[in-house]
């Protein structure tokens, strides 16, 4: 439900951000936009368990000027993302 939510957001936002699906091999990272000159990268986690961000990382490392979060499980709580954008 999270990154549903996100989603909804982020497509529906005034500031109309670019929202991309990043895959390299078997990383990968769930939200990538580029908002005002700015490169941002998103991982949701949702459940018990922050599980791996091997795919951040990954693409962290690609491109080193973007700006990575963890939302929900682990990161920054989805709601205070919200109240934040």
């Amino acid at each position: 439900m999270g990154a549903e939510l996100l989603a909804r957001h982020l497509e529906h936002s005034s500031t109309q951000p670019l929202v991309h699906y990043w895959r390299d091999g078997p990383n990968e990272v769930d939200y990538v936009l580029r908002r005002q000159g700015e490169l941002f990268a998103f991982e949701v986690k949702s459940g018990a368990n922050q599980g791996n961000v091997r795919g951040l990382d990954a693409f962290c490392k690609r491109y080193p000027v973007c700006r990575p979060a963890v939302l929900g499980t682990g990161g920054l709580p989805l709601q205070a993302w919200f109240e934040s954008n």
